[in-house]
């Protein structure tokens, strides 16, 4: 008696079964030009909303989008509205290369990039300064949490320090083998730190969370 052979395969008796399973979940226009592709979300369709030198973006645990530009403001985007609001801001939120929302607070680099500061989400107002005059800060990255990572370089190379909401230095991170560090961030799935260096080759170093030597490959 012969083992009954399991089916590993679909059988299309018409061309109307076929076209059904190939198209199922796929955008009905682009299949007639014979593209390919998902269909999208259900969601807005996005609008481009212009700023003169538009950088640093952020999104809050709200949910809404933060950007400054290079006039020295700061614009606000709550969900639902179809403009965003415009606000004059503090000179280190609007020079900022980067920004982080966290549930304290935004955070940014001061222009010295020898201290790290805090603002009031709605105010703008500045909370706390953490300054750290011995090193050079080059990035920040959100932690996924309530506190902020920031990337150093000094004398002993590069590094990273994470600061909780009070404005307290909680761990040290170090890399080695990096140096001239331009920017990194924090995955908080995979705990990895991915750095960027600024050489003639710009060129992406991972760390696993706790561990100074890279990850090979």
């Amino acid at each position: 008696m012969t083992a009954e052979k399991k089916q590993r395969s679909y059988r299309f008796a018409t061309e109307a079964q076929w076209k059904a399973c190939i198209s199922t979940r796929v955008d009905g226009d682009a299949l007639r030009t014979g593209a390919i592709r998902p269909l999208a979300p259900f969601a807005h369709p996005g609008v481009l909303h212009k700023a003169s030198g538009a950088h640093a973006p952020a999104v809050t645990r709200a949910g809404e989008i933060l950007w400054a530009d290079e006039q020295d403001a700061l614009y606000r985007m709550v969900d639902g509205d179809e403009e965003p609001m415009r606000f004059a801001a503090p000179t280190a939120i609007t020079h900022a290369t980067r920004m982080v929302a966290t549930s304290s607070g935004l955070w940014v680099l001061s222009a010295s990039r020898h201290a790290l500061e805090s603002y009031d989400e709605e105010s703008l107002t500045r909370r706390l300064v953490v300054d750290l005059p011995d090193v050079t800060l080059v990035d920040i990255a959100s932690d996924g949490r309530d506190s902020v990572f920031v990337l150093i370089e000094d004398h002993d190379g590069c590094s990273a320090i994470r600061v909780d909401h009070g404005g307290r230095i909680v761990e040290m991170i170090g890399f080695r083998g990096v140096s001239d560090p331009a920017a990194f961030v924090f995955l908080r799935r995979s705990k990895r730190f991915v750095v960027q260096t600024d050489g003639r080759q710009q060129l992406l170093t991972a760390f696993a969370a706790g561990e100074e030597k890279p990850l090979s490959g």
